[in-house]
């Protein structure tokens, strides 16, 4: 493939030096008042509507010496009114400290399903969007469970892809082969699944990931190795045919990578997740073209580390949360001053900036760039009526 021009990449470069007095200064809107705390959730397809998990804990005279039991509900709000359309349960056992755990919520792309899943367990729940009835409930390795001294095993990461109602599962195995499934949001089915070794999961900065393309044909994974480097024959990013789980492209990138998105058939974007250190201070979202295996461009903050980044390819923004990593007495990773900045996807030019706060920051950005996710927190990027009230952090 020919390379870039060097202009075109020139304009990709986000250098350090760029003044964020420039950008849109965002502010956070706050949610409605509800029992419980915020642990997924989902914007729909059409990017009117913002699906919502809470973990409410079932306090009672009878329990009131020990720790609570736990349920979940699903709310769902319209954005444009702050208006509560729909709540119910979710019909999934939760154990107390699997409330504090990962939890996904994804929608299909037709936006007629809703998939529910924990890190670290192995059920599957789709509901219906409309009646939120359980359409499937099933578990990736039926049987009994393997004990918690075995080490981490089940879903570690999951994906849906953008116009296909399909998505991907990353499933780890403390003390096996990892596994990638590609499962149907229609059938409630697993179509296919393939082994991709012996891998890490996770570095104190982040974890590995995986990304579906648009037409969820292609699985994009970053794979971390055994030790906090990147040996110099270690291909980490790498690019699977979801039909038949073969392996398409692999590359070694820079350093060592976790979140991903696929931006088309050449193109993933990544955020850096080394180890804090003079060659690491600014680490940068990277632009990866899979074909001639270089850097197609960055997405930089100024003295900021890439942490976490969701990307929408149909309004071209990238969202992406950074921050200062500094290391705690029992040896930890925390984040401080820590923010959301929004590029333009093609020219690498900085729109829109929201912080400082504190948190690791998942992030997810609405279909049509308008609407930003960052945990619990939801930011309007772009004017237009204004509804909820403002709140501070």
């Amino acid at each position: 493939m020919r390379k870039l021009p060097a202009l075109i990449l020139t304009c990709l470069l986000l250098v350090a030096a760029t003044s964020l007095a420039q950008q849109k200064q965002l502010e956070p809107v706050a949610l409605p008042p509800a029992p419980g705390r915020v642990i997924a959730t989902a914007f729909s397809p059409d990017s009117r509507s913002v699906a919502l998990v809470r973990s409410v804990s079932e306090e009672s005279a009878e329990n009131a010496k020990s720790a609570p039991p736990v349920h979940l509900t699903l709310q769902v709000m319209n954005l444009a009114t702050a208006e509560e359309t729909a709540k119910t349960s979710i019909p999934n056992r939760v154990e107390r400290g699997e409330a504090f755990q990962r939890h996904f919520l994804y929608y299909s792309a037709d936006g007629k399903r809703l998939l529910y899943a924990t890190e670290g367990s192995d059920q599957i729940t789709i509901l219906d969007a409309e009646t939120f009835l359980v359409v499937r409930q099933f578990s990736l390795k039926p049987g009994k469970a393997k004990p918690a001294a075995e080490g981490f095993h089940g879903i570690a990461m999951i994906a849906p892809a953008a116009h296909a109602n399909v998505f991907g599962i990353l499933r780890h195995d403390e003390g096996g082969e990892d596994e990638v499934l590609i499962g149907s949001f229609d059938s409630g089915e697993i179509l296919q699944s393939w082994p991709v070794g012996r891998v890490r999961v996770a570095t104190p900065l982040g974890e590995t990931s995986l990304a579906l393309s648009g037409d969820g044909k292609q699985v994009a994974l970053s794979v971390l190795p055994d030790a906090n480097r990147l040996p110099k024959t270690f291909r980490n990013l790498r690019l699977y045919d979801a039909e038949s789980g073969n392996l398409l492209k692999s590359i070694r990138s820079k350093g060592l990578v976790g979140p991903l998105v696929v931006l088309n058939k050449e193109h993933i974007l990544a955020a850096r997740i080394d180890l804090p250190g003079f060659f690491s201070r600014s680490n940068c979202f990277e632009r990866w073209d899979m074909n001639s295996g270089t850097l197609a461009g960055r997405y930089c903050a100024a003295k900021m580390n890439a942490i976490a980044v969701d990307a929408t390819t149909s309004t071209g923004r990238v969202a992406g949360y950074v921050g200062r990593w500094h290391k705690a007495s029992d040896g930890n990773y925390y984040i401080r001053h820590g923010r959301v900045d929004v590029w333009n996807m093609n020219s690498g030019a900085p729109v829109a900036s929201l912080g400082p706060f504190r948190g690791r920051g998942l992030v997810k950005i609405s279909p049509d760039g308008k609407w930003i996710l960052v945990e619990q927190i939801l930011i309007q990027v772009d004017e237009g009526p204004q509804v909820f009230s403002r709140s501070k952090h």
